[in-house]
């Protein structure tokens, strides 16, 4: 029997609940650090290990115990909430014992459109964007003085099951944003949770990679597909003005790109499970449908 895997996750948001319930079996030892009391109560239910982030006793005593630590939380300002609250009882994590952390393909900034991959400019110009890239270096350095392995994963935009166009359409809320020049690329929930799995068995891996499918597009694309999948009219776009955006939404539309993925499948020897948003919805309205059965 392969020996138990023990993984310490800050945070229990959408990428962090998919992993922990694929991985829910007799390999892995899981916990859980978050601020949220009611998840903790229906972690524990299921018998999941999960301490409240003010525990700092129990936090230490799991930092001790993990092979590999998962950093879901983002950046409040340019503050790295985990870093600045543990990283003192970081010196306790165990010799070979890897950190990983959850960034994103902002940090890239505006290409116009261009193809990025992990030697591109840096030249974020959103807030989200320049924090993470902050964050990113704080966690650089801080692995480096703890002689610790440390795996960024640069995530394109997340899609999956609850989070989808597919979702949008059934609440009457879908729209298209007249912007088809403006390419983003994004990535199934599915292939995160393989990766991370990934990350965590492989011990040859280690530094920046990025994780996207193989087809940006611009959103009314996916829209379009989303649309023929849930058997409905493409609505007709509408300028940003007229959206009522927030901030962060406006962010997202300011900037084009094309992130590449090459690195990540060579170093992984990773297939996709979605390669493209046509396999990744149809999955998603798929398990709609079984799940109204």
């Amino acid at each position: 029997r392969a020996l138990t895997k023990r993984i310490l996750i800050f945070g229990f948001g959408y990428c962090a609940k998919a992993l922990v319930f694929s991985l829910n079996n007799k390999e892995w030892e899981i916990y859980i650090v978050t601020r949220n009391i009611n998840n903790i109560k229906s972690l524990t239910k299921k018998g999941i290990v999960a301490v409240h982030w003010s525990d700092i006793r129990g936090v230490g005593n799991y930092i001790r115990k993990a092979d590999t630590v998962l950093l879901c939380v983002p950046p409040v300002g340019f503050v790295d909430p985990v870093k600045e609250e543990f990283s003192l009882l970081f010196s306790d994590l165990q010799k070979k014992s890897k950190i990983i952390y959850l960034s994103s393909t902002g940090v890239y900034g505006d290409h116009r459109g261009n193809w990025v991959d992990e030697k591109s400019d840096l030249n974020p110009t959103t807030d989200l964007g320049l924090r993470r890239l902050y964050t990113e270096r704080l966690w650089e350095k801080f692995s480096r003085d703890l002689r610790k392995t440390l795996i960024i994963i640069r995530l394109a935009g997340i899609y999956g099951p609850g989070r989808s166009p597919i979702e949008k359409l059934a609440k009457g809320k879908a729209n298209i944003v007249s912007k088809p020049e403006i390419l983003f690329s994004r990535i199934h929930i599915d292939d995160i949770v393989e990766i991370i799995k990934l990350c965590v068995e492989k011990d040859d891996v280690s530094g920046i990679y990025n994780l996207c499918d193989h087809k940006p597009a611009s959103q009314g694309k996916v829209m379009e597909e989303a649309c023929r999948l849930f058997g409905c009219d493409t609505p007709k776009p509408v300028s940003i003005k007229e959206l009522n955006l927030s901030k962060t939404a406006l962010g997202f539309y300011s900037e084009s790109k094309k992130v590449c993925n090459k690195k990540l499948l060579k170093d992984f020897g990773y297939k996709m499970i979605h390669p493209d948003y046509f396999s990744g919805l149809k999955a998603i309205v798929e398990k709609a449908g079984n799940s109204d059965k």
